[in-house]
């Protein structure tokens, strides 16, 4: 009840564009398999999973933009965890950030 209660809320913190982060390397992974609510989310919720995860990615791509670098990459396959159900992804995407890293600061890797 509380991530609904809070979700707007919360949102808006984290999407502010008082945050921008320039060209700072910035990827984004987004879950594609809905995670399933917690118990005593509101039916009204727990019945509109799709609008949920839509406006999830959404969200994504609001963070992502706060960078002029920044890429929200949904990954097929994964829910919340990514980090354990596809590894792959998030060491590439670290990879991929260290490297643009470097190309800002012009250090050899």
């Amino acid at each position: 009840a509380s991530l609904m209660e809070n979700f707007d809320r919360d949102s808006e913190i984290v999407v502010d564009s008082k945050r921008g982060y320039g060209d700072l390397p910035l990827v984004v992974l987004t879950a594609t398999v809905p995670q399933p609510f917690p118990d005593g989310t509101p039916d009204a919720v727990r019945n509109d999973g799709p609008s949920f995860m839509a406006a999830f990615s959404r969200g994504h791509d609001e963070i992502a933009a706060l960078s002029s670098r920044g890429v929200n990459r949904p990954v097929p396959g994964a829910g919340h965890y990514i980090q354990v159900q596809q590894p792959r992804v998030v060491i590439e995407a670290i990879q991929a950030v260290i490297a643009q890293a470097r190309e800002l600061i012009d250090v050899a890797p």
